[in-house]
């Protein structure tokens, strides 16, 4: 995705609004055990200052893939905001500065980055999913079951000490 530089340019100091779609490649993801179900919706401000471009926005895109706790498919919606400075090429200091060259500014791998950062490292099916027991395997989300609870706890064999 690209932004129009000479417009920004016109409006220097002034924020212009635009509102986009762009497909994100599956593959960056693919290691997460999640996939894009949808293009990624965008609301992006930018403006011109002095030789650097400020981006700041919002995008949404849906993500699908199966419960880390429960195991059960899920369809969920993944909101993120982002604001970054675009510098011109011949000022770039850092080796992961974003630059622009041109007349458009190229947000791809901005818009990539900042939605990676922004994921989650567990995917749940709910906030509050219970997930499955780990003596019987029944999904605790929609029924019960009747085993006891497991003590994980190396001090539980002292319960067992007789003492005269």
């Amino acid at each position: 995705m690209e932004l129009d530089l000479n417009l920004a340019k016109k409006k220097s100091g002034e924020y212009i609004h635009i509102e986009n779609s762009v497909e994100i490649d599956n593959n960056l993801v693919k290691d997460f055990g999640v996939n894009f179900a949808s293009k990624c919706e965008l609301k992006i401000d930018y403006k011109y200052l002095a030789k650097e471009v400020s981006v700041r926005g919002q995008g949404s895109v849906y993500l699908t893939g199966n419960c880390f706790r429960c195991g059960n498919p899920f369809k969920k919606q993944h909101k993120f905001e982002f604001e970054e400075i675009f510098l011109p090429e011949s000022s770039k200091v850092e080796e992961d500065d974003y630059t622009f060259n041109g007349t458009f500014i190229n947000i791809t791998k901005m818009i990539e980055d900042n939605l990676l950062t922004s994921l989650p490292h567990l995917f749940l099916c709910k906030d509050d999913c219970k997930g499955l027991c780990p003596q019987c395997f029944a999904n605790l989300n929609t029924q019960t079951c009747a085993c006891k609870p497991l003590i994980n706890n190396a001090f539980a064999c002292l319960n067992d000490l007789k003492f005269d």
